[in-house]
């Protein structure tokens, strides 16, 4: 089964935890474990990468080896509305300052 998730990062109110002064979680339907993990590439990806596009394809490539495919990656700077399918407890939206991310996995079928 899948889960649904919508997301205006304007209308939601609710803060998660923070995983440190710059990472604001927006949404999850993740274990802290993997956010962590999530983030920790997520910042990797930016240092080696100096233009987004490739962040979200490097990001995208290290989920499907770390944790099997098939993941999807976009990064949005400002405000944004979505709709995704996902697989349960595979879905994480974080903000680091300008920048927002979306990531989740979906099955392969």
């Amino acid at each position: 089964t899948q889960s649904t998730w919508e997301v205006n990062h304007k209308q939601v109110k609710r803060r998660e935890h923070s995983h440190d002064e710059q990472i604001t979680v927006l949404a999850a339907d993740m274990n802290s474990s993997y956010q962590r993990k999530i983030v920790s590439m997520y910042r990797d990806s930016v240092s080696k990468n100096k233009e987004f596009k490739d962040v979200a394809k490097s990001l995208k490539a290290d989920l499907d080896k770390r944790f099997q495919k098939l993941w999807h990656v976009v990064i949005i700077k400002g405000q944004y509305w979505a709709y995704y399918s996902h697989e349960p407890k595979y879905s994480f939206v974080f903000r680091e300052g300008a920048n927002i991310v979306l990531v989740w996995k979906t099955p392969i079928l």
